[in-house]
């Protein structure tokens, strides 16, 4: 299996999986389905999953750029730039990366909080990215559909061809998480 074979695989299996299941928008069969918004409080793991969804942007951006130890802040914002813009996103809706990036990305992942300009929302996705009561809305389903877009714009490219030497660069040195079964540890 080729190095872009398996990073689809992982991302596919391991990334956005796991995001379906926390969202509860695929079947114990792995069919996507519509969530039952209504079934989500504020006791369900929601924040986790946006949460999980940053760190699978910073992922995708530092390969989409090769990014080894630098430059994370402008290859996170470079590519909510380039791949959740109005017309790339499922939404239709253009993110605004500053505000990914500083309430999203730093304010939530590194201190569990969205600042003073963002709401997270998960019973309609009307709002989304709408700015209410100066806050700008994120529906935490749309954000999800809109990351999975992303993704398939990236990976389309790779399979293009574009993109290849970034993604080597990265791959080479941080490969997406490889899991030892217990067998290899044991049989040490």
């Amino acid at each position: 299996m080729s190095d872009l074979e398996t990073f689809f695989q992982q991302f596919e299996n391991w990334v956005l999986k796991d995001m379906r299941l926390i969202l509860k928008i695929e079947d114990e069969n792995g069919n996507l389905i519509e969530p039952d918004r209504t079934a989500f409080t504020s006791r369900r793991p929601l924040v986790a999953a946006v949460i999980l969804m940053c760190c699978a942007i910073d992922c995708l951006a530092r390969f989409r750029y090769g990014e080894i130890d630098r430059n994370v802040g402008s290859s996170f914002k470079n590519f909510v730039f380039g791949y959740f813009s109005e017309n790339v996103s499922f939404s239709g809706k253009s993110y605004d990366k500053q505000k990914i990036y500083k309430g999203l990305r730093n304010a939530l992942v590194h201190g569990y909080s969205l600042g003073r300009d963002l709401g997270l929302v998960h019973q309609s996705s009307e709002n989304h990215l709408d700015q209410v009561n100066n806050r700008v809305i994120i529906d935490v389903f749309s954000l999800y559909y809109d990351l999975e877009t992303a993704y398939n714009k990236y990976k389309q490219e790779l399979i293009d061809g574009s993109y290849q030497e970034q993604f080597k660069r990265r791959w080479r040195e941080y490969p997406l998480i490889q899991f030892i079964t217990e067998e290899n540890v044991k049989g040490r």
